[in-house]
């Protein structure tokens, strides 16, 4: 992972999962992280599945270290597939998004999540749009339907 990052000088989207197993190796991503300037973060994870423990911790805390350090950083997206997602796995991110000088557009899954987070960064960050990905699925189901 960290000689594909080092080779992608122009980077713009970059997906990654949290879910991790305790074999799995996040040496590279974690070398790899700080070489990159993305302009969009997604943060995948099933949150009945997610564990911050091990591996998934050291990436967690590259990720948290990365973002202040990517200045071209403008949207952050934190997908679930559960509409009962634990709003403490997003606060993980909450405190280094306030550090994202360029962050436009903050995508969560549900509006418990838009509160939790969003309130934390919104004094300091300049969002202009904050999206609740299930709300906006749940209308294109019903705008389908019709």
């Amino acid at each position: 992972m960290y000689t594909i990052l080092r080779a992608s000088t122009n980077l713009t989207d970059i997906c990654v999962s949290l879910n991790l197993k305790e074999e799995d190796s996040t040496e590279g991503a974690c070398r790899g992280l700080p070489l990159i300037n993305p302009v969009r973060l997604i943060l995948a994870y099933q949150p009945m599945q997610f564990f911050i423990q091990g591996t998934t911790r050291e990436l967690v805390d590259t990720i948290v270290t990365c973002i202040p350090s990517w200045e071209n950083l403008a949207v952050v997206e934190m997908p679930h597939d559960s509409p009962d997602s634990v709003v403490a796995h997003n606060g993980m991110v909450a405190v280094p998004l306030k550090a994202a000088k360029n962050l436009r557009s903050l995508v969560l899954s549900s509006y418990e999540e838009h509160l939790f987070v969003h309130g934390r960064i919104q004094s300091e960050t300049p969002i202009r749009t904050t999206h609740e990905r299930l709300c906006n699925i749940m209308r294109l189901k019903a705008a389908a339907a019709v």
